[in-house]
């Protein structure tokens, strides 16, 4: 998943030419967070309640990355 989110990374700050992309991830959910950190995500902070699922509003961490904290080639280094 990592290789995978690294390409698509590399294409949304390079050839898309993206400024910022966010992710959401509901806090029980430790291995994606842990994923998003390592590929220099930053949490930003804890959306309450932010999603229903079965019934139950949920929370929800917030990440973001800048094009700026993503060097076009990264991926390529990590291979």
């Amino acid at each position: 998943m990592q290789e995978a989110l690294g390409a698509l990374l590399d294409c949304a700050f390079g050839r898309m030419g993206l400024r910022r992309i966010e992710a959401e991830v509901d806090t029980r959910n430790s291995p994606s967070a842990r994923l998003l950190r390592r590929l220099g995500f930053t949490k930003e902070g804890v959306l309450r309640q932010r999603w229903v699922a079965k019934g139950q509003a949920r929370d929800v961490e917030m990440y973001g990355l800048l094009g700026d904290e993503w060097p076009v080639d990264r991926c390529l280094l990590r291979l």
